[in-house]
Formats: structure tokens, sequence, C-alpha cells
């Protein structure tokens, strides 16, 4: 079974951000710093949307998506 090792949003005119994943994953923190924006960019980069990025409210700014994902002998990069 793949887990997620880690998530990359890279934006137009920003530093990118970097998520790494563990076996158990708590995601919190005050408003509007980008909990709602991780799930989003983990749906759309698994397949759930079919949306472009630019077309969901708080992803204007994000150029691309980068996940592995990875399992006891492989890695798989989206």
């Amino acid at each position: 079974m793949f887990k997620i090792n880690y998530l990359k949003l890279n934006y137009e005119k920003i530093e990118s951000s970097v998520y790494n994943f563990d076996n158990i994953n708590y995601i919190y923190g005050p408003n509007n710093v980008g909990k709602s924006l991780m799930i989003l960019s983990l749906d759309y980069a698994l397949g759930k949307s079919q949306l472009s990025i630019g077309q969901k409210e708080g992803m204007e700014n994000v150029k691309s998506i980068e996940i592995e994902l990875k399992d006891d002998l492989d890695s798989l990069f989206l």
C-alpha cells in the first residue's frame, strides 16, 4: 500500500511550500494559513477533481503540485 511521503506546492511568485507526512498526521493551525489549500491540492493530485488548479478558490497562485507516494519497495512521483 502506498502512503503520501510529501506534497510540494510550487507558486508563481513566492517560495514553494513542502509538507512532509508521517504515518499519522494532524492538520491544524490558525485561520488562513493553508490547511484547506493542502487538502484541495491532495485531492487534485490524486485525481478527485476534474477542474484545473487555477479554477479552485485559493489556488490561483499555484503553478504546479508535486506529490510522492511511497511503499516499501517503490516511489511514485505525480
